[in-house]
């Protein structure tokens, strides 16, 4: 009878980072991030454990994106953004590692380093498709869609995605279109690209290292005397943590607007996260083109 072979310490590790994954990012996870979360806590320090004196390359390639991996699961993007960046140094060309990087620049905000990289893989025939969730989203804190629109109607009518991908995408395809107004209307009312991209950075950030949930955002522009747009967010929370995550993220556009002077943020937004449960009892109200969706459809 054949002996069980004792697994490696790094084929230990690759075993944890896939538990995390299937556990916090692959599951559809709903609600808030718990960076105390016991499981994950564990993960970290296994991890660490695990690590020896005999590793190879390939080993610490797989030891800093498994706990890149698990700094995602917990919010912590910055952190998980070095650590990939050590794997990387040691395999610049790892497609999935560069695939996993490029949703924390997103989650962090830096959508003009995530579109430059999306671009130059599709310009060199890559077929990331999955990429094009995280060009909308560089796209939209923009408001320009061109990106977006010029590398999926290339591959619109090919069969390349998967059907639930190809869903997601149409839909995508479709807000593109209709929001290519949106940035003159913010003109009307005062706000210039600059000023919108600058509030879409803050309150996107902030969603991604908090909340598990897709980015389900509504914003409405309000013409009257006052000039401002009305943002609704929605998450699975309950009502009480709704009015949680409103109170904090007003507390951190105040404090960014002081750092950066840019005081007419402030009353050009009025955001306001709702649960789930608000959006039901309104269901008779709202339609699915009443709020936008955003989700990656990818492992971070």
């Amino acid at each position: 009878m054949a002996q069980h072979q004792r697994k490696t310490n790094a084929e230990a590790i690759s075993d944890i980072k896939d538990k995390v994954i299937s556990k916090y990012l692959d599951s559809h996870r709903l609600g808030l991030i718990n960076p105390n979360d016991i499981f994950l806590i564990s993960a970290e320090r296994q991890i660490l454990k695990l690590k020896n004196n005999t590793f190879g390359v390939s080993d610490f390639i797989s030891f800093y994106i498994a706990q890149a991996i698990v700094a995602a699961a917990k919010g912590q993007l910055e952190k998980s953004e070095k650590l990939f960046l050590k794997a990387l140094d040691l395999n610049p060309n790892d497609l999935d590692t560069l695939s996993d990087y490029n949703n924390i620049l997103v989650g962090n905000g830096r959508f003009d380093e995530a579109q430059k990289f999306i671009e130059s893989h599709f310009s060199n025939r890559g077929t990331n498709h999955a990429f094009l969730f995280n060009l909308y989203i560089c796209n939209l804190s923009r408001l320009d869609f061109s990106s977006f629109l010029k590398y999926y109607e290339a591959i619109r009518y090919k069969d390349v995605l998967s059907k639930d991908s190809k869903e997601e995408l149409e839909l995508l395809y479709g807000y593109a279109n209709q929001m290519s107004s949106m940035a003159d209307d913010l003109n009307n009312i005062g706000i210039n690209i600059p000023t919108y991209s600058d509030f879409f950075e803050l309150i996107y950030k902030f969603h991604r290292k908090i909340l598990h949930d897709p980015f389900n955002i509504s914003c409405t522009v309000e013409n009257d005397e006052e000039k401002y747009v009305f943002v609704e967010i929605f998450a699975d929370v309950t009502v009480e943590k709704s009015l949680f995550l409103t109170s904090k993220f007003e507390n951190i556009l105040v404090e960014h607007a002081l750092k950066s002077g840019r005081n007419d943020i402030l009353s050009k937004f009025l955001v306001y996260y709702k649960s789930l449960e608000s959006l039901q009892e309104d269901n008779n109200e709202l339609s699915n083109e009443d709020f936008l969706e955003i989700d990656e459809g990818q492992t971070l």
